[in-house]
């Protein structure tokens, strides 16, 4: 059990009062465990078919480690509401709690803002069951299975007047305190008291609060809602038509908000266009509005979703900007693209500084020519003094910073010395491993078993990866969207790939091995992990359900040996726990290619398969072309670099180019909503 789950399992633990006579319910539902509660004289259930056993029985405290995301059902509530599974399991156990009793539930935060949360929460307040309290959770809880953090909602049959909200961490004191004694403090770490009706999650909690802070700096602009500025707000499944006056905002991933079309990063699916009336605002300027501290903000507290975190068209059209009058955004628009100039000149300066720091009075010189623009800005003067003292400074202080840097070069040089040891030892287990007489799979799980060994002291730096991290950012949008696993294995392969090239005559094999786990991950995380759970929560029957696929001819064989080898492991993972549930790239990619193919009319699995591909993905994941270039990164390259073949410098940049177009192709596609 990693600490966060530690911390969450003391935390419940406290509420149990071993003092007195206590009836306790604990639902152990969840797979992997999150919680270990294991204590004598509590009632534990392990699946929903148990309920029967607490019929007549009524509990003081009850903890739910419940399953996320499971499939749709119908509440007997007083709406007949049709929502999450394991929602049902909260009222099951809701209506067995005493007058005074207390209950924790691990839940989906969108049980706060969805429509669907809402409407649930409004039933069981019916029944007369209160949301008092949600706890934010430590990170990591559920690290390595998924990124995905839940909440604990805590309930009562007495309402408080207002929500108690706070953050589960390791001291938790002061927030117990607080809980027991209905006391708003200052900090989420011991507690805050707010407004039922204006909390629907931690993320925005603490992004109001930031905006109101910001807010100050814009007090004397017009506050408008973009659906009163706009003509068009509008979605595309394909490209969209350019429109003048018209900004494009990301639905998803970090992308900065873009004034032309052209510059905009990502697929138009995944924008919003907002075209905008000329005689209120400009494009450049709301564009730049939204690219101020400020804006950023806003935009991060309209997102909304428990797994993908994603803009809804609602939330757009709501959204509150700050506006001055046209004048002023002309001069806002023409300053910035000065100083946007003028950056980009005293970075050049600083470099050369840097480089040569007794050169100062050289460099003052050029600053005096290139100042002259700057004359037609209305701070002439304050700008001027301004940016004279401050390449005035730079003398002083990069000559500081040239000296510590010549300090610190034996450091850097051991540094590099530990990493082309490092390399260096995995190249060698690498060409060990390749000589092996095993097959490909065998070969590149030991591979990667080795990258994770040699690389595991570099990680613990996680400076030297946090550079690596920034310039994924740099061309990948989704990043945040990865897999927890994916966004380990990412910067370390580039890490590799700039490191391993300082090796006599170096072998790549190990960064292609490890983008490709970072593919492989996503594959297995989004598609095929998530089909068996759903195979679970829909309690199929498989031979009867894929008999097709299942058959075996009068001739011994089956209709098709891919196919049969495949759902025998599906029927053989439904019985284990999710930690087993694992397919190779290469076998992944086999079926996803048969999906567009003939065989999909006759079996009954892959028919069931593509459905499920296409809630999660658009069609076009599914293009032949496509999945061929994902068979030729795994032929031509993956599997390559299991063989004693030599992946040289030329063959990894190519390969690094074209995964990097499948990485994003894969997720471009996947579905935000």
């Amino acid at each position: 059990m990693n600490k966060s789950r530690h911390i969450v399992t003391d935390f419940l633990k406290r509420f149990l009062n071993t003092e007195r006579k206590q009836e306790t319910l604990l639902l152990n539902f969840s797979t992997p465990k999150i919680l270990d509660i294991s204590t004598v004289g509590l009632t534990e259930l392990k699946n929903d078919s148990n309920f029967s056993i607490i019929e007549e029985k009524l509990f003081d405290l009850i903890i739910g480690d419940l399953p996320f995301g499971m499939q749709s059902v119908t509440l007997d509530t007083v709406s007949k509401l049709k929502t999450n599974k394991n929602w049902g399991y909260i009222l099951t156990s809701l209506r067995r709690l005493e007058e005074n009793g207390k209950a924790f539930f691990l839940v989906e935060p969108s049980i706060l803002f969805s429509q669907q949360g809402k409407r649930f929460l409004n039933d069981l307040a019916a029944e007369n069951f209160y949301c008092n309290s949600v706890f934010e959770l430590p990170e990591k809880l559920l690290y390595l299975e998924t990124a995905f953090l839940p909440v604990i909602i805590h309930f009562e049959k007495q309402k408080q007047d207002k929500l108690f909200i706070a953050e589960i961490t390791d001291d938790f004191e002061a927030l117990l305190n607080s809980f027991n004694s209905s006391v708003s403090t200052n900090s989420l770490d011991s507690g805050i008291l707010v407004e039922r009706d204006n909390f629907t999650s931690f993320s925005k909690f603490r992004i109001e609060n930031e905006i109101n802070n910001l807010q100050t700096q814009y007090k004397e602009y017009n506050k408008y809602q973009l659906k009163d500025i706009a003509i068009e707000i509008n979605l595309t499944r394909e490209n969209f038509e350019e429109k003048p006056n018209s900004i494009y905002i990301p639905k998803i991933g970090t992308s900065l908000v873009a004034s032309d079309i052209n510059s905009a990063k990502i697929k138009h699916q995944n924008l919003f266009q907002v075209v905008l009336k000329s005689e209120i605002v400009t494009a450049e300027y709301l564009a730049l509005f939204f690219r101020s501290d400020l804006g950023k903000q806003i935009l991060k507290s309209l997102t909304s979703g428990s797994f993908i975190p994603n803009i809804n068209k609602s939330d757009i059209e709501e959204c509150v900007v700050s506006i001055p009058k046209l004048e002023e955004q002309n001069l806002l628009i023409l300053t910035n693209q000065k100083l946007s100039k003028l950056q980009e000149t005293v970075e050049q300066l600083k470099t050369e500084l840097s480089l040569n720091p007794k050169n100062a009075n050289v460099i003052l010189d050029k600053f005096e020519s290139i100042h002259g623009p700057l004359k037609q800005l209305s701070v002439e003067d304050e700008i001027s003094r301004l940016l004279r003292k401050q390449v005035q400074s730079l003398q002083s202080t990069l000559t500081e910073q040239h000296n510590e840097v010549i300090t610190k070069l034996d450091n850097i040089d051991n540094k590099i010395d530990n990493i082309q040891a490092i390399l260096s030892n995995l190249s060698n287990e690498f060409n060990t491993i390749k000589l092996l007489p095993r097959e490909i799979e065998d070969k590149i799980s030991r591979m990667s078993k080795s990258i994770d060994s040699q690389l595991s002291n570099i990680s613990q730096e996680q400076k030297q990866l946090d550079f690596y991290i920034q310039e994924i950012k740099k061309w990948f949008d989704y990043y945040e969207l990865l897999e927890s696993k994916s966004r380990k294995y990412l910067p370390e392969a580039e890490f590799i790939f700039d490191n391993i090239s300082r090796l006599e005559n170096p072998d790549y094999s190990p960064f292609i091995i490890q983008y490709c786990r970072a593919f492989e991950n996503e594959l297995l995380t989004k598609i095929f992990r998530a089909y068996v759970q759903s195979i679970i929560d829909r309690r199929l029957d498989l031979e009867s359900t894929f008999t097709w696929d299942f058959h075996i001819k009068e001739n011994g064989k089956p209709n098709d040996n891919i196919i049969f080898k495949f759902v025998n492991d599906l029927k053989k993972y439904i019985t284990k726990d999710n930690e087993h549930w694992f397919f190779e790239l290469g076998r992944m990619g086999e079926i996803l290619r048969m999906l567009p193919g003939k065989t999909k009319n006759k079996s009954q699995f892959l028919q069931d398969l593509e459905v499920f591909v296409l809630l999660k993905f658009e069609k076009e994941l599914l293009n032949i072309e496509y999945l061929e270039e994902i068979k030729t990164n795994i032929t031509n390259y993956r599997n390559q670099s299991a063989h004693p073949t030599l992946m040289d410098t030329e063959k990894a940049m190519k390969f690094h180019k074209q995964m990097k177009e499948c990485l994003i192709k894969l997720m471009e596609n996947y579905k935000t909503e």
